[in-house]
């Protein structure tokens, strides 16, 4: 359940807020430490519309609002660009994504975390399971990884996991988690982007990483409204070049730290 995308909540709560945070601390030997800091609002209304925002340290930001079948895109310090999704799971993958640092982190140490019951707790949404995370005596089987850029996962080595987890009893629903762990990795010889590893690492050379996260659900069935950005503050009539990079940004596919040109007042986006 902790690794559950988005959209799988989604489906059990309909309404709700999830706020999240995330510091990273990485170091490489004969380099300078690193930190990432990430933070991340969500809020969701019982029909699937949504905003969210969500910023990593000062320099880069997304923010995304999908309403009445328009999705409304920006990156920090741009307009919002507002256009049709390509699809009709582009706005449930644009959600996922925007609020993947818990599944995401899961992805990278689910393998060396061991959990056990600490019995019910009451919530204000209603009881809820306790359960604490430790670390494994020994790691569960490795998955298989796709792609060159993550194989340096196979190679971590856990040291630290401790935490606590608040499911939902009914939905299993994970309400409430502080995650803190520490792991050691080799470097990948190719790092792009604000990823918490240092750019210019020998591969062979050991690093050192630390986490803590936290998250938290509530609101849960609440009847939030989402409204569509200021229209002042939305663009149109821009390059198709222009959108398709901020798209590919928002799911992933290109670097926050690509470039954005081109923009034209000949074109209608939409």
């Amino acid at each position: 359940m902790l690794a559950w995308p988005h959209h799988q909540i989604a489906e059990r709560l309909r309404g709700h807020r999830l706020r999240g945070t995330s510091l990273l601390r990485a170091t490489v030997a004969g380099g300078k430490p690193h930190q990432v800091q990430q933070e991340l609002t969500l809020q969701m209304d019982p029909k699937g519309s949504y905003s969210a925002v969500k910023n990593t340290d000062p320099q880069y930001g997304q923010e995304v609002v999908f309403d009445d079948g328009w999705l409304y895109i920006r990156l920090r310090h741009n307009p919002f660009i507002r256009r049709r999704p390509q699809s009709e799971r582009e706005p449930r993958r644009i959600a996922d994504r925007m609020v993947g640092l818990l599944p995401g982190y899961v992805d990278l140490l689910g393998r060396f975390i061991s959990t056990s019951r600490e019995g019910e707790v009451k919530l204000a949404s209603g009881p809820a399971v306790k359960v604490r995370l430790g670390l494994a005596t020994r790691p569960a089987a490795l998955p298989a990884q796709r792609g060159r850029a993550r194989q340096w996962r196979r190679f971590i080595s856990v040291q630290k996991i401790s935490g606590t987890v608040l499911f939902c009893a009914r939905t299993l629903v994970p309400l409430k988690v502080d995650l803190r762990a520490s792991w050691s990795f080799h470097p990948p010889g190719d790092v792009r982007g604000p990823s918490g590893i240092p750019r210019t690492v020998d591969r062979q050379s050991v690093g050192r990483m630390s986490l803590e996260l936290k998250q938290q659900i509530t609101d849960i069935g609440a009847q939030i409204a989402i409204k569509p950005p200021d229209p002042a503050q939305v663009r149109t009539n821009l390059d198709r070049q222009r959108l398709e990079v901020e798209r590919q940004m928002l799911t992933g596919e290109r670097p926050l730290t690509g470039r954005v040109d081109n923009v034209n007042e000949g074109d209608d986006g939409e």
